[in-house]
């Protein structure tokens, strides 16, 4: 009996999860492993599963359909869970880096590697301490290249794949707030009517269980976002320490043109390597408060940046992106990466490799409307 490689690598799939199952459960009876956000996110979880209100005395600010669909990692044992999760972040990570740069179009060898992938994730500050506090940045950060993805292509498993996506992306929403408005624009502007269907049905049952759950959750969910005083936070939610653009007098709505220039763009093109990178770095900009692990949303504009640096001035200012991602997180302005990302974004764009200035926006008959349009 003679096997295909397809039967092959299913086999060999089917073997790794098996043995991976079984690391997983081994190291949660010997390690103590409890990430600190997880925790809030596992206590907020089970506070919603019991009709407790879990907001105001816990660092748990997303919707109620965020213990929803968290459930299965509240009711798992602690450190099995938090192993789980730790795994799950690890992969979506590195999926999303692979599905990026096969958007782009990226055909170096060097960074297809699965080992170069994996660096990438441990050794970037963002997405490591992503991993290590339980955050939730890189579950979303993959939502957002399977949403772009699914909005390209019109297929059968976009009726779920859309849906689920937004779902999860609406567990932190004001990281990709711009991004989740402009997908859905762009389903209704195609005319993409089933998928927008399932997307609104999803949110309606969503919406309905929270409140069965909990059913005051709007005035409780309000109350502690105006309050924001949390174990010693600042109004707004924001963490002690957090420094703001006007802490260091930069006023926060010189970047409300970069938004309309983003709005133009994707206008104009649709979602594409520009205004894909575009819309994730201004939301950073224009929204109140993020934090550096969150930043692993902007692997997908340095890509963009990597992947289009061919004259000596744009490789030049890869590298100054880069250093930014390695050394910003350690100061007290990361704040200042989604910037200087801007500024590379907008430089490979705004320069061919000859270093001579071109249109940044191409009319859409000559510049594809997806993202391996770049």
């Amino acid at each position: 009996m003679k096997f295909t490689n397809t039967t092959i690598k299913i086999v060999w799939l089917v073997i790794l999860l098996f043995l991976l199952a079984i690391l997983v459960v081994l190291l949660s009876t010997v390690v103590d492993f409890l990430p600190v956000d997880f925790a809030n996110f596992r206590q907020g979880t089970n506070l919603i599963l019991s009709h407790q209100n879990p907001y105001g005395d816990l660092e748990f600010f997303g919707l109620p359909w965020f213990g929803i669909i968290f459930a299965p990692f509240a009711l798992l044992p602690e450190s099995l869970s938090a192993i789980i999760w730790l795994l799950l972040n690890f992969f979506c990570a590195l999926v999303f880096i692979h599905l990026t740069l096969r958007s782009l179009e990226n055909k170096n060898r060097f960074m297809q590697s699965l080992a170069v992938k994996s660096l990438i994730i441990l050794l970037a500050p963002a997405s490591f301490f992503a991993l290590v506090i339980g955050q939730i940045s890189p579950l979303i950060a993959l939502s957002v290249i399977v949403l772009i993805q699914a909005i390209d292509h019109e297929k059968k498993a976009d009726l779920w794949r859309i849906p689920l996506a937004f779902s999860i992306m609406s567990m932190k929403p004001h990281i990709i707030a711009l991004g989740l408005i402009l997908s859905f624009a762009e389903l209704v502007r195609s005319r993409r009517w089933k998928p927008v269907i399932y997307t609104v049905t999803l949110f309606l049952v969503l919406i309905i269980v929270s409140f069965i759950l909990l059913p005051d959750w709007p005035v409780y969910w309000v109350e502690t976002i105006l309050r924001g005083d949390y174990l010693g936070g600042k109004p707004g939610l924001v963490a002690t320490g957090f420094v703001t653009f006007a802490d260091i007098g930069i006023d926060w709505r010189i970047f409300l043109i970069f938004l309309l220039y983003t709005i133009y763009g994707w206008y104009k093109q649709g979602w594409n390597g520009f205004t894909a990178s575009l819309i994730l770095v201004v939301n950073f900009l224009v929204i109140p408060y993020s934090r550096f692990y969150d930043y692993v949303l902007l692997f997908l504009p340095l890509i963009y940046i990597f992947q289009n640096s061919r004259s000596i001035y744009q490789k030049m200012m890869f590298i100054l992106v880069i250093l930014s991602f390695i050394l910003l997180p350690f100061t007290t302005v990361p704040l200042l990466m989604p910037v200087i990302t801007l500024l590379g974004v907008i430089w490979v764009k705004t320069f061919d490799k000859t270093g001579e200035f071109k249109k940044t926006m191409d009319h859409p008959s000559s510049q594809p409307r997806t993202i391996p349009g770049v």
